[in-house]
């Protein structure tokens, strides 16, 4: 398959293309065939050797997948070949290659399925920008019902996701 590859830390040239072994679904995963992907400032740390945990190199970026199932592993049950799904890789999880490939493997307890009539492209865009807006209005800034807020870099992702979980917050 062909994935995004860095081999070193650095600016974006050591972004590469190329070649790269298909991943196999170990128990409890799935082979994902990536229609999207998101850039996120984790992937941009993670490349510049600025994020506090360091993944191994040689290293596929992309925290953000949506795709379509194209293999199961062993144990796989309430999913089937040709669900479209998206996911997030955890940022702190444990080492794996993300989602700037052709395919990715993926555990199936952190797919969620994909609406009828979202795209791929936007259904990638949702995970990590939304999750962080979520955590830094709700768990760090207690948002309550009825509190007025001011939500500051709006035109970000996590700025605009901050907006749209605000307007429609429970």
């Amino acid at each position: 398959m062909k994935a995004i590859i860095i081999h070193e830390r650095g600016d974006a040239e050591v972004l590469h293309y190329k070649t790269f072994p298909t991943p196999k679904p170990i128990a409890n995963e799935v082979l994902v065939k990536v229609h999207a992907a998101t850039v996120n400032h984790t992937d941009i740390f993670h490349r510049s050797g600025r994020f506090f945990i360091q993944k191994s190199l040689p290293h596929i970026l992309g925290m953000d997948v949506a795709g379509e199932i194209v293999e199961l592993g062993a144990g796989v049950r309430d999913w089937q070949i040709g669900d479209r799904i998206v996911a997030t890789f955890e940022a702190l999880g444990r080492e794996r290659n993300g989602a700037y490939a052709e395919y990715t493997t993926f555990p199936i307890n952190q797919l969620h399925r994909i609406p009828d009539g979202l795209s791929y492209i936007d259904a990638a865009s949702i995970g990590l920008a939304f999750t962080t807006a979520w955590i830094a209005l709700f768990y760090n800034g207690v948002l309550k019902q009825a509190e007025r807020i001011v939500i500051h870099a709006a035109s970000s992702g996590v700025g605009t996701s901050a907006i749209q979980i605000a307007i429609n917050r429970p």
